[in-house]
């Protein structure tokens, strides 16, 4: 159960002015443009705009605030703060190359 000042304190920072901020964990696929990059190379924040609040590293354990030299390996998870369409952005990065292929494929073939 969360304490009240939890909450509130949720509350506050998925508020930005008039914006609702979504907390969403994206995860590495191999093959993918993120696959095994630091953060430093990979500059998330620059290209999406998302703030990083933590990593998910393969054996669950939580890393909050990684720095730039952290590892996105494969299966590694990215904890991110930002609208939903940017949170889409970083998926779309961190999906294999074949599933962006493959989604492309299906994208030509229902126009």
């Amino acid at each position: 159960m969360l304490r009240p000042h939890i909450v509130s304190f949720l509350d506050a920072i998925t508020r930005f002015d008039d914006e609702v901020l979504d907390l969403g964990e994206v995860t590495v696929e191999a093959g993918s443009a993120l696959a095994d990059s630091t953060l430093k190379d990979a500059r998330l924040p620059e290209k999406t705009g998302l703030i990083i609040i933590a990593m998910r590293k393969a054996r669950g354990k939580l890393r909050f605030n990684p720095g730039p030299k952290e590892v996105l390996n494969v299966v590694c998870s990215v904890l991110v703060l930002r609208k939903d369409e940017q949170i889409q952005k970083l998926t779309q990065m961190a999906e294999s190359r074949e599933t962006l292929g493959e989604q492309r494929s299906r994208e030509n073939g229902n126009r």
